[in-house]
């Protein structure tokens, strides 16, 4: 109003100028516009006129006025960007608030029956320590039973080999009496061993053949007498030599005995050889076991125990890293036609991420198959982010936490408009789920295609938000 005021007396003040100046002649004295020092017919002042006085007053009144307006002003824009400040930080500690609530909550899940304070987590620690330890001394004495039983292994590997090369050598030895028994086989009656088998005599049989045996004697004396008789009639002839028919008679029988009691002792070590052969390969398998289950073990404890530098918290962080992974990669399958995998590695990182460390597959990379995250552009940083953020949320949410929206603050704009179609395809998953996506961007294709929108429309009066 000051300054509604201010303008219409100012143009009041020029409107009758004339006035105020005329008002100020002395006859005599130059006129300060057309120089004449005789003033016959001087303007008037009229009833509107405004003296120079009262507009400078109106104009001083009307800028003290404006003073007091802009500091005004400055001072609610402070204490609105105060306000603004204020109200980040309110949300700022209400979500912090819900995530400590919800970390308490899942804490208090997570309780082990029977610790409720310090001192019995203390005590349990205690147990615990005085477990690892026995287990620590079982562990070792494991591995001095592993030592002596690969010692046990190593010598029944010896004998067995041992063991091995005699029955390869009784079955050469077992060849050559079966050649041999072949060739006694097709010098003697018998067509076959069954049928010299089934030659042989139970008791009445031998009983019989003895008592014939004992005729064939008699008859033999009544022959040898008769021989006798025929002897003492053919004294002049020369007698055929028996020595050649004995000796040949005696190399048989010597080397059908050695070819029997040969053959009985090889049957004897192959026997004995078999056996030894499958209680070894019993052995065998129990050590096999009792080692892989001991290797099992050792491998466990030694993990728990942290000596691969991956301590028993880190495991559990790396199986519930694994979950976000697997859930990232199902959204990058949408990211240039899966183009890039995310894999974690058991690799010594920087800082305290060993075992957590993080690479990415490119299969268009045909030199390097993982390569480090940093190496990515900043696009590619940005979606690969985005599956993360989405897959940390939906195993969050697997776990029992509620999570209704999703916000990203930049980050399109580092993207060519493929990439945004293959960020859009991966919020519109998650926005098929019920959940809301809040998107903060500069980016024109965005603007075109996303909505509802609110928009922050900036004037000199102040910024304020429409919605669109």
């Amino acid at each position: 109003k000051a300054g509604d005021t201010a303008a219409e007396y100012r143009r009041r003040y020029l409107a009758n100028i004339g006035g105020e100046l005329a008002a100020q002649l002395v006859e005599g004295e130059p006129c300060p516009v057309c120089g004449n020092t005789h003033h016959p017919d001087p303007a008037k002042r009229t009833d509107s006129s405004v003296s120079k006085e009262d507009y400078d007053k109106k104009e001083a009144e009307a800028r003290k006025l404006k003073d007091i307006w802009d500091k005004a002003a400055e001072e609610k824009k402070n204490e609105e960007q105060k306000h603004r400040q204020v109200e980040a930080e309110k949300t700022e500690a209400d979500r912090e608030c819900a995530t400590a609530a919800a970390q308490y909550e899942e804490a208090s899940k997570n309780l082990i029956e029977g610790i409720t304070d310090l001192a019995a987590l203390n005590l349990r620690m205690e147990e615990l320590r005085e477990t690892n330890e026995r287990y620590g001394a079982a562990v070792k004495k494991a591995e001095e039973e592993l030592g002596a039983a690969k010692a046990d292994l190593n010598r029944f590997e010896s004998v067995h080999e041992k063991d091995l090369e005699e029955i390869e050598s009784a079955k050469g030895s077992i060849t050559a009496l079966k050649e041999d028994l072949a060739k006694k086989l097709e010098m003697s009656e018998f067509g076959s061993v069954e049928e010299a088998k089934s030659a042989l005599m139970d008791e009445n049989a031998k009983n019989e053949l003895l008592s014939r045996v004992s005729e064939y004697n008699n008859s033999c004396s009544e022959n040898e007498k008769a021989i006798k008789d025929k002897t003492d009639e053919l004294q002049e002839k020369a007698d055929p030599d028996p020595a050649l028919f004995d000796e040949r008679q005696a190399q048989i029988t010597s080397e059908v005995r050695k070819y029997s009691e040969e053959a009985t002792k090889r049957k004897q070590i192959h026997d004995r050889l078999s056996q030894k052969s499958k209680a070894l390969t019993i052995k065998w398998q129990e050590y096999s076991a009792n080692i892989d289950r001991a290797e099992a073990d050792f491998k466990f404890a030694k993990a728990l125990r942290g000596d691969t530098g991956l301590g028993l918290q880190r495991y559990v962080l790396a199986i519930k890293f694994d979950q976000i992974i697997s859930e990232a990669n199902r959204m990058l399958e949408r990211v240039h036609n899966g183009r890039y995998r995310l894999v974690r590695t058991d690799e010594r990182g920087t800082g305290n991420k060993t075992g957590l460390e993080l690479k990415v597959r490119d299969s268009r990379s045909t030199g390097v198959p993982e390569r480090d995250i940093r190496m990515l552009s900043g696009g590619e940083k940005f979606l690969v982010s985005l599956a993360l953020s989405i897959g940390m949320s939906s195993v969050a949410q697997h776990s029992g936490v509620r999570i209704d929206a999703l916000f990203i603050d930049e980050g399109f704009g580092t993207l060519d408009d493929s990439s945004i179609d293959d960020a859009m395809s991966i919020l519109q998953e998650v926005r098929s789920g019920n959940g809301t996506i809040g998107i903060i961007s500069h980016v024109k294709l965005l603007e075109e295609t996303i909505t509802p929108q609110l928009n922050v429309v900036k004037t000199n009066r102040g910024n304020y938000v429409e919605m669109a």
